[in-house]
Formats: structure tokens, sequence, C-alpha cells
């Protein structure tokens, strides 16, 4: 019997946990040792044993994995290693922090009633293959701008809001920028970042590196 992830879903694979993200309810599911076993020998397309069938089976029946005509071995979320943040440098620009401040209310807002699925293809929709040519002023204004609504309306457990909203005005101005969302185990605990390449744009690499990406968007 051939399976692949049900629609919806990205994952995580560790040696020691399997940690499935579910865009339509945005919860976090954890796979119990046995399922993570036959799921990672899975997805590196190791020879399943028996028991492996049996448990991907009980993965099926749970909606986690759907059965399909042909192999649809799905990969691991993966992203460039964040290796610097952005300089900065630039100076407050009132027009920048109204248009930052708005951003943040408006995807504050959209979470409420979008499902995370909404916003993922909202923002795979404004995706830029191509990137306009800009200058680094210009998007060191608009991470000045970002910085400076933390002092407005706070930063604590707000990392996704923060990160929808930068991440959206960066590719409206014609910049290319990735959201990450990385997860860690023992405890688990989530967290979310903007990258332009290797650079990380709201976070210190340090404390991205604590964390395994989940989903990129």
């Amino acid at each position: 019997m051939n399976y692949a992830l049900r629609d919806g879903l990205s994952f995580c694979s560790a040696e020691s946990r399997t940690i499935i993200l579910d865009l339509h309810s945005g919860r976090y599911i954890a796979l119990a040792d046995c399922n993570h076993d036959a799921f990672h020998r899975w997805v590196t397309e190791q020879d399943p044993s028996e028991a492996d069938s049996h448990q991907l089976r009980k993965l099926a029946q749970r909606g986690i994995l759907a059965v399909v005509e042909n192999t649809a071995v799905p990969k691991p979320v993966t992203t460039i290693l964040p290796t610097s943040t952005h300089d900065g440098g630039a100076t407050i620009s009132p027009i920048e922090t109204i248009r930052a401040l708005m951003a943040r209310l408006l995807w504050k807002r959209r979470l409420r009633r979008w499902p995370l699925q909404r916003i993922v293809a909202r923002l795979k929709k404004n995706a830029i293959e191509t990137e306009q040519p800009r200058t680094e002023a210009s998007l060191a204004t608009i991470l000045r701008a970002f910085e400076f609504t933390d002092l407005l309306v706070g930063s604590h457990d707000r990392c996704l809001e923060r990160s929808l909203a930068l991440v959206a005005t960066c590719r409206n101005r014609g910049l290319q920028a990735e959201i990450v969302v990385g997860v860690q185990t023992d405890p688990f605990a989530a967290h979310c970042w903007v990258q332009r390449g290797a650079t990380v744009l709201n976070e210190k690499p340090d404390r991205v590196r604590m964390f395994m990406p989940i989903l990129v968007a």
C-alpha cells in the first residue's frame, strides 16, 4: 500500500521525535515512539517491516497519511542555516512606522479569523521569484520601523503576528523574504522568524538555531 502525507500537513523529524503541524487546525501533533519509528523509516525510504506497515495504516486511519496509487514520500522542511542578522542602522521613519503598525494590526486580525492554511496560501500568492532592484537602506528602514512597533505594541508571544507582517511588507516592496516556523522538544516550544537567505531579519541566529524548521512560506 502506498501513502502520502495528507494535504495541509507539514512535519519535521529528528532521530527521536516527529512533530506534525496541521495547517487547517493550527495544532501540532507529536507522534508516539512506535509511530515515529515507522514514519521516520518511511520518509527516509527504508524498507518497511511488517510492524511498520501496521503503524503506517494506523496513521492513515488517523488522517495523517493518505492512501495513494503511487508512492509519494514527503521531504522534511529545509531552509538555509542562518548565519547572521541584518545590521540595520537606519533612522526611524514615521511613515514606515505607521505602515508597519498597520501591517501588524492587519495580520493580527487575520490570525484571529483565518486558519493557518489560508494564511500560508495568502503568503505564497505574494511570493517573489525575481526580486526588484532595492537598496539595503530600504530594507533597513523597514526593519527599523518594525523594531519600533515592538516598543508600541509589544513583542512577547507575538512572533507569528510580527513575522507575517514583516514578510508581507517585504514582498509588497519587491524584497525577497520568507517566514520560518520552527519547533523544539523537551519541552515542546514553537517559534517563528523571517529570513532573507542566510540572514535573519527579526531574530538572533543563535536563538533560531534552537528550533527545527517545520514550515517555510
